[in-house]
């Protein structure tokens, strides 16, 4: 067990750009649970953990309900690290898993769990493996059927907002500085160009205040525009979404790295790895690598396709996860024809190797920046 210092983080070091409303409540008789509740959704990456510290260090007399949701793929490095972040900054991370109902129609449910109890990928025969019954009933995700982080993570997500009395409290997203499109979809972005309001004051008004000073900018807005401006904001209000590492902290990669170079302990994952093992979303080239370095991780794949490929096929008939209409044994088949060193200088090249903070591509609940 490594050495833990549970004080190991100097806020003097992250100073706010601007705090959050959710920050700025003092602690006081006249204030409701909601008010100093803030949810965090965290994904098991370095970001997201880090995240997650951040707030509970700052706001130590704050509810700070901490939620991470299992798919039942993660890499079991991730779920170490979520349990060993959990312990160290006393998150108390709350466990939770979709459970899917296969009767369509109904809505998706979640079930509490902990380190020990989670699903893991060797269970993914289990009819009830979070990952197994979704696919039983929706049919294999990939990237023209997206419902992983969606189905698995936030209607997971909400579920427990829900029964718990959480819903319409600050909802915290670990999203970075320099990841602009997950913090705003670039339509958004674009509209906005052409008035004086920056995304990060659009996303810190209120949704009718957003709405007034977007119709008000004296600008002639096509109905298409408007229609779009309005949708996202109601997803923000909806939510109460605050991306808080982005606006609030101004946090980039580099200072992710930072981070963990000062923690006795960091999360053991190359980022071609991520925190889901094979994922659809990851590049061809990092599926091919990830196929020669751990063949067997492609072994649930194989067997969903072969179980459920015709469980609400696409207009080919049948599904398969991975880009291009590629099956999970089609990957293992070409990985064995390419050189490990020519793939892996590929992805460095690319700019595909920075280390520890799960796919490269978008994979985190509330993805509302599609």
């Amino acid at each position: 067990m490594k050495t833990i210092n549970h004080n190991n983080i100097n806020l003097a070091d992250y100073p706010l750009h601007y705090t959050p409303a959710c920050f700025s409540y003092s602690i006081n008789e006249n204030l409701t649970e909601a008010d100093r509740t803030i949810i965090l959704s965290v994904s098991g990456g370095e970001t997201s953990m880090m995240m997650a510290a951040l707030i509970k260090k700052t706001l130590p007399y704050h509810n700070v309900v901490c939620i991470f949701s299992n798919t039942g793929m993660e890499n079991e490095e991730t779920l170490e690290f979520v349990n060993l972040c959990d312990k160290s900054f006393n998150l108390n991370v709350v466990w939770i898993e979709a459970v899917t109902n296969p009767v369509h129609g109904k809505g998706v449910t979640h079930r509490l769990t902990d380190f020990n109890s989670a699903y893991r990928k060797e269970q993914y025969k289990d009819v009830n493996h979070p990952f197994h019954a979704h696919i039983r009933k929706n049919g294999i995700p990939n990237m023209a059927r997206p419902q992983c982080s969606d189905r698995l993570k936030e209607s997971a997500i909400e579920h427990y907002k829900k029964v718990h009395g959480l819903k319409g409290c600050a909802h915290a997203l670990g999203m970075r500085d320099d990841e602009p499109l997950r913090n705003m979809p670039k339509p958004i972005k674009d509209i906005l160009a052409k008035t004086d309001i920056t995304p990060e004051q659009f996303k810190r008004m209120e949704h009718q205040h957003r709405l007034n000073a977007f119709t008000g900018s004296g600008y002639d807005y096509t109905e298409t525009e408007i229609n779009k401006i309005t949708n996202y904001s109601k997803k923000l209000k909806k939510y109460n979404l605050v991306y808080v590492l982005a606006d609030a902290w101004k946090i980039d990669k580099q200072d992710v790295n930072d981070f963990w170079e000062e923690q006795p302990f960091r999360l053991e994952l190359e980022e071609h790895q991520g925190n889901c093992v094979s994922c659809w979303k990851k590049s061809y080239k990092k599926l091919l690598l990830l196929a020669q370095e751990n063949p067997e991780n492609f072994t649930p794949f194989a067997w969903f396709e072969q179980q459920y490929q015709h469980v609400k096929p696409l207009d080919t008939g049948s599904a398969y996860f991975f880009r291009g209409h590629r099956s999970a044994m089609m990957i293992l088949g070409e990985a064995n024809t390419y050189d490990r060193y020519l793939l892996e200088k590929n992805i460095k090249r690319l700019g595909e190797d920075t280390k520890n903070d799960g796919c490269g591509s978008s994979c985190e609940s509330y993805n509302i920046a599609a």
